[in-house]
């Protein structure tokens, strides 16, 4: 018996928080005696260890925290680490990062740096791995360095690392980071998609820290790269206004939902924004109800030339919303609206915005129409004046009680539009007429459910302003209808009136509970929230439902219902709920809490035998659905539960995927044994016993073997030996290389093997049989992931053998980590070169944004090869990953060229969608001479037009001197002039259009077919963010010959499709246009019928 064991056998009946708290009073007290219990427990399970480890917390024992940090299972490392950044010494620090492995070095320095520690060891070891050559792994670690050695890498880690890497750097170094990358973005003369990565990683801790950088080089990166490729989404919340500076400061084209900053825009921002970019405010008109008065009245002009439809109609949500006086105006014009005269059910409802007097006058023909549907919408139309005239309450209710006979539909729509009002407006005077509509309503045999809910809804929307009154009708209205909704009544709700509500309500509540309405109760109860945690009696309620009532989803969802809003009545209640019965240890509420916070209470539901009760019948055991978290159990109660889940994989009548699940279970139990300790990893895996104790990992290697002959579960368990803890299926796994289970066993290998250092990682993959493709591409993807010097030269190595094509295509993958090695490049360029598909396929997706600028030139050399290729397949998917190369000594360009006048379709447009994206206008001479070849070949002419058209209306400013080389190239065969046209309107400024429009009107160019294009073209304009100056077109060409008068027709249709914009003065233009001598003109002019004019003569009319 050791030290330890009184103490482990006293822990058996405490939690797991006792435990601890134990374990650091043990070690405050003196050494002499606190070392010989700690000493018995290092030597234990993982369990006993992590004990041990607590200890140092009140021991401050350094040398212990260093030994755990070393300790081979993640349960005791793991929590290590934070006790050696706080206190360990800076050797012992340097130590460890020498000692672990690298995938726990970020960890231990990010700690380390938390713990407010100095950084002279982070320092030392980042220039310990850079003098070794293991440059891949200072990246990760340089934002923990000291501010000297990160200004002196960073240039370094802006080239080779990747974007968590800068990402980590711009929240620890942000104006460091912040002014390089604004640098870079300065100095850049066309599109650097690298450049594009970095400031996406670093901008969101920019806009933490340094606001003003992460805006300018948004604004820096918009002269060179279209707005959509600038996540400016992510800017929407923390900078709106900006965001919408930068949107009207561009012409490019990109769609973001400005709506849910509407308030913190300008005036000025929202109504350009509405003129140029109408659809960057999606439901605007709703949003719009929420700006202060004030805004309201000033912006109200905009919005209603935004939102007005082209037959003139507003709508309703916008009108309601309107000042006063515009509001009334507004419902006037649409009362008298030709567009809505034969829809009485769409124009009654803007009576409601007027005057009551002037809106009872408006709807009194419809009152009393036959139709029950307009009576009813009449009404309701009626009731909503009461918005803005208070004072008419009792009128309102007076009409509405005189209908108490009306039919269903009609009270519906009466009872609709009541619960539709601000529930605050009703008066205290009001609420008899009130309920007497209420219990008309419940009166009628005939009452429908949505009629009878929305009788609820106004009821529940006056409870927070009425509650005795409403409390007392709302007993009435369950008795009626036997169930009513709170919806979600804690948003209304403040603590004083939920105080208040909550006592009116109690004796209504108290009645459902001994009226068995335990449906509706709980829903009440639970429709207050947060508040329920400030009422003992809805708690008392709450517990009287989880032990008394007879429905299960009752009680579960009342002990939910404690569970979320008062914690410790809960916790008390699930320790008399499993004492009274054990079955109640099967529901997810109670066995997660017993799990994490009351694991004196977990041995009864361990699975070791079956329990009867309420929620089980005792003929089969519950097994907890539990595979995190079981550090906190004592020993026993894992071993116990391994036993379980042991017999589980044992028994033959249980499915597949319970078995399985029991396997994944097993694995992720912490470590029963504690391996023996040697110099390294290999000399522990070899002759070593499998100690019978250590249950998972016996039952795991039994399924395992190869005699198994149910494959689903073989395969399962050798997968789960590579999950063990403290990588105890090594062993296993590594025998099982010689046989078919290598497949999977290779496979598994990885997880483990990359948590050890990689020197012994690397010769234990030295060591793997080569005899089998599959386990050599394997060795050979795991050592690509190794870090250091070692384990390059070793896939180097590698590269010199004869390898099966499928080895060779998992060689190229490990090499991705190594793309800034010289040594590196002649292997991936020759197979790229190989001609063999296979081969180059797998070069397809190389990682473009890891390469830096120096091996920028081997990088282009090898997409030159791959877009060679033989093979079309690996040409065309290369074309589709790389969608934009950064080339700028044009090093790929003719091949690209090259690529637009392939014979295969989807290559061509491939390619050309890449030139387009990637170069800039001082190409424009090279990309015309492109187009010029292209005239014969017809396909691919269209094909390259049509790419340009998509990347010019993209960035039109970027691209236009290249879409005026391209036109005068295409100029030359005078039968591409419908693909100039249509690429001219698509892309040109309005004045520039103008004047090659009527320039081939003069020449005559313009015939019919072309003429209807370019009216098309036109007509098809809407998408353009210079959308609002189209009139300069129509005037430029409303002046030239027949033709381009019928486009300037086009132009001003567009320009008035702006909703509300046929104006007196484009009105005029349209008459013009009609009487115009050209039959072209006139024709078209004359069969252009806006609504403006029936509105207009319907006011002349009136007048």
């Amino acid at each position: 018996m050791t030290a330890a064991a009184p103490l482990l056998a006293e822990f058996e009946a405490l939690t797991h928080r006792a435990r601890m708290g134990r374990m650091v009073e043990l070690g405050r007290l003196p050494e002499s005696q606190r070392e010989p219990v700690l000493e018995g427990l290092r030597s234990g399970s993982v369990y006993e260890r992590r004990l041990a480890l607590w200890a140092c917390h009140g021991s401050r024992d350094a040398e212990q925290a260093y030994r755990a940090a070393l300790d081979p299972s993640g349960h005791v490392a793991g929590p290590a680490l934070r006790l050696v950044a706080l206190l360990c010494s800076e050797k012992q620090f340097f130590g460890l990062l020498d000692a672990l492995p690298t995938s726990r070095h970020v960890a231990l320095v990010r700690r380390w740096k938390m713990a407010g520690r100095p950084a002279t060891p982070v320092d030392a070891w980042i220039e310990q791995l850079l003098s070794a050559g293991r440059r891949s792994e200072v990246w990760a670690l340089l934002p923990y360095a000291g501010p000297e050695l990160a200004r002196t890498l960073l240039l370094a880690a802006l080239d080779e690392g990747n974007g968590r890497d800068w990402q980590r750097l711009a929240r620890r170094f942000p104006r460091l980071v912040g002014e390089e990358v604004l640098r870079r973005a300065n100095a850049a003369t066309e599109l650097d998609s690298r450049l594009i990565s970095q400031a996406t990683a670093v901008r969101a801790e920019l806009m933490e820290q340094e606001r003003g950088l992460a805006l300018a080089l948004t604004q820096e990166l918009g002269r060179t790269a279209p707005l959509s490729q600038l996540n400016l989404w992510s800017l929407v919340r923390p900078a709106p206004e900006q965001v919408a500076s930068l949107l009207l400061g561009s012409p490019d084209p990109v769609y973001l939902d400005l709506t849910p900053a509407l308030r913190r825009l300008s005036n000025e921002q929202i109504e350009r924004l509405l003129l140029q970019r109408r659809s960057n405010f999606p439901g605007a008109e709703g949003a719009f109800g929420r700006l202060r008065p004030q805004r309201r009245h000033a912006l109200a002009p905009a919005f209603l030339a935004a939102f007005t439809s082209p037959q003139g109609v507003v709508p309703l949500e916008l009108a309601t919303r309107l000042p006063s006086d515009l509001r009334e105006s507004e419902a006037r014009r649409h009362l008298a609206l030709p567009a809505l005269q034969t829809r009485p059910l769409q124009r009654l409802p803007y009576a409601g915005l007027l005057p009551w007097d002037e809106a009872h006058a408006a709807v009194d023909n419809a009152l009393r129409h036959p139709d029950a549907e307009l009576r009813g919408q009449a009404i309701a139309s009626l009731l909503s004046a009461l918005r803005y005239e208070r004072g008419r309450q009792a009128e309102a209710l007076q009409l509405v009680t005189a209908r108490r006979n009306e039919q269903d539909p009609v009270r519906g729509r009466m009872l609709w539009a009541l619960a539709d009002l601000p529930p605050g407006l009703w008066q205290a005077g009001s609420l008899a007429a009130l309920g007497q509509v209420i219990q008309d309503a419940l009166n009628a045999a005939d009452l429908s459910f949505s009629t009878a809910q929305s009788a609820e809804r106004l009821l529940v929307g006056l409870l927070p302003f009425q509650p005795g009154w409403g409390a007392a009708w709302l007993g009435q209205l369950v008795q009626a209808r036997g169930q009513v909704n709170f919806g979600s009544l804690e948003r209304r709700l403040t603590p004083g009136s939920a105080a208040v509500l909550i006592a009116a309500l109690l004796p209504v509540l108290r009645g459902w509970e001994t009226r068995e309405r335990e449906g509706q109760l709980l829903g009440a109860i639970r429709s207050f929230g947060r508040y329920v945690g400030q009422s003992p009696d809805l708690q008392d309620i709450l517990e009287r439902l989880v032990q008394q009532s007879a429905e299960t989803w009752t009680s579960v969802g009342a002990l939910g219902v404690l569970a979320e809003h008062s914690r410790e009545r809960f916790a008390l209640l699930v320790q008399h709920l499993l004492a009274r019965d054990a079955s109640w240890g099967t529901q997810p509420l109670v066995y997660g809490h017993v799990h994490r916070h009351r694991q004196d209470l977990l041995m009864p539901l361990l699975g070791r035998q079956a329990s009867r009760g309420r929620f089980s019948t005792g003929k089969t055991r519950f097994v907890l659905p539990l595979s995190a978290g079981s550090y906190r159990w004592t020993v026993t109660q894992q071993q116990l539960f391994a036993q379980t889940l042991t017999e589980v994989s044992q028994d033959t009548g249980r499915d597949f995927p319970g078995v399985i699940r029991a396997l994944h279970q097993l694995a992720a139990l912490p470590s029963p044994v504690r391996p023996p300790a040697r110099a390294s990893l290999l000399s522990r895996l070899t002759g070593l016993p499998r100690p019978a104790e250590d249950l998972p990992l016996r039952r795991l290697t039994e399924l395992a073997t190869l005699e198994n002959s149910v494959l689903a579960l073989r395969d399962t368990a050798v997968r789960m030996l590579g999950r063990l803890d403290a990588a105890r299926g090594l062993p296993a796994l590594l025998d099982m290389l010689e046989d078919d289970r290598a497949r999977i066993a290779i496979y598994t290998l990885r997880r483990p093997l990359l948590d050890v250092p990689p020197t012994e990682a690397l010769k234990l993959l030295g060591q793997v049989p080569r005899e089998r493709v599959t386990v050599v591409k394997e060795v050979l993807r795991l050592i690509g992931d190794l870090p250091g010097e070692a384990a390059y030269q070793a896939l180097l190595n590698f590269g010199r053998d004869d390898l099966h094509r499928d080895a060779r295509v998992a060689l190229l993958r490990g090499l991705w980590n190594h793309l800034n090695r010289p040594e590196t490049w002649p292997l991936l360029l020759s197979a790229a070169q190989s001609g063999d598909a296979g081969l180059s396929s797998g070069l397809v997706r190389l990682p473009a944004q890891q390469v830096t600028a120096a091996y920028r030139p081997q990088y282009l050399a090898l997409l030159s090869a791959l877009l060679v290729h033989a093979d079309p397949v690996v040409r065309l998917e290369t074309l589709r990953f790389h969608a934009a190369v950064t080339d700028p000594e044009r090093q790929i360009l003719g091949v690209l060229l090259g690529a637009m006048a392939s014979p295969h379709a989807e290559e061509a447009q491939a390619a050309a969608r890449v030139v387009f994206a990637s170069y800039s206008g001082r190409d424009a001479p090279a990309l015309a001479a492109a187009f010029s070849a292209l005239l014969p070949q017809r396909r691919a002419l269209v094909q390259a037009t049509v790419a340009l058209q998509g990347a010019a209306s993209a960035a039109p400013h970027k691209a236009a001197s290249i879409v005026r080389a391209v036109l005068d190239a295409l100029a030359a065969d005078p039968l591409t002039l419908h693909l100039q046209v249509r690429l001219a309107v698509a892309t040109l400024g309005w004045p520039d259009l103008a004047a090659r429009l009527l320039r081939w009107a003069e020449a005559d160019q313009l015939h019919p077919e072309v003429l209807m294009d370019a009216v098309n073209a036109v007509l098809g304009a809407g998408a353009r963010t210079d959308l609002s100056q189209i009139h300069v077109l129509e005037e430029l060409l409303a002046g030239g010959p027949p033709e381009t008068r019928r486009i300037a027709l086009a132009a001003l249709t567009v320009a008035a499709q702006a909703p509300g914009a046929w104006t007196p003065q484009r009105l005029e233009r349209l008459r013009t246009y009609r009487a115009d001598a050209a039959v072209l003109v006139a024709s078209a002019a004359q069969f252009t019928l806006p609504a403006a004019e029936v509105q207009g003569g319907a006011a002349e009319a009136q007048g």
